[in-house]
């Protein structure tokens, strides 16, 4: 028989009997699986944890969803910022603010056309 040392020795308990069928790959009895741990040499994750390195399981937490909530929030405050103070600077418009506003949309349109898979004709 060839046995193989267990990557991360943390993650396997050995021959535990009251951990065997625990969970799903898990048939063996070998893995922590109280932190996330099956499969062959413990290096799988089980459902609600998730991958945190290259050998570590850890919980999925709602903190995830926090951070996405958070970042939503940013940009919707960000928005409006851009917004109030376009109105703001609307009434002040000088030649060099529509120049760059002109300037602006130009790049844009330029941005928006190299990304077209268009066959343009030859000069």
């Amino acid at each position: 028989y060839n046995f193989w040392p267990c990557p991360e020795p943390s993650q396997c308990l050995g021959m535990d009997v009251s951990l065997a069928f625990d969970a799903p790959g898990n048939a063996n009895g070998l893995c922590d699986i109280e932190n996330g741990y099956y499969g062959v040499m413990c290096t799988a994750c089980l459902p609600g944890f998730k991958r945190a390195g290259l050998l570590k399981c850890e919980p999925c937490l709602d903190a995830e969803l926090l951070k996405i909530v958070i970042i939503m929030v940013g940009l919707v405050v960000g928005i409006c910022y851009l917004v109030k103070v376009t109105i703001r600077g609307a009434a002040k418009a000088s030649d060099s603010s529509v120049f760059n506003k002109i300037l602006m949309n130009h790049l844009q349109m330029l941005i928006i056309t190299s990304d077209f898979d268009m066959d343009w004709p030859p000069q």
